[in-house]
């Protein structure tokens, strides 16, 4: 194999941050309209940049998880999806990825920051 395809998304598993083996964050998501934040919750990167620019921004921007022991685990950034986000993605579909642990809802309206 000569040549090797980048992907900027994968989510990590959160009872097993550093298994070897990611479920694959589909463009899907960021084309729909999903947002990518660092632990610091600021957008780093223009979602729909190629895939090597993509993750280029991920590893500068974002941090590696600190595992319960310690150590480093993988280098995050969170993707974060609206309700039209959601909705243009198929819900059904990220519900695959809910059903696998990997995702969170979390519910709130702008005048919670106010």
């Amino acid at each position: 194999m000569d040549k090797v395809q980048i992907h900027p998304t994968g989510f990590v598993d959160p009872k097993d941050p550093n298994n070897p083996t990611k479920w694959l964050g589909p463009e899907a998501l960021r084309a729909s309209g999903g947002i990518l934040l660092n632990m610091k919750g600021e957008r780093f990167v223009n979602e729909l940049g190629l895939r090597d620019h993509v993750t280029h921004e991920i590893f500068k921007n974002c941090q590696a998880m600190k595992l319960a022991d310690g150590a480093e685990g993988p280098v995050v950034s969170y993707i974060v999806l609206n309700d039209e986000a959601v909705n243009l993605f198929q819900a059904p579909v990220l519900e695959f990825y809910r059903c696998k642990i990997v995702t969170t809802t979390f519910r709130f309206l702008l005048s919670d920051f106010n």
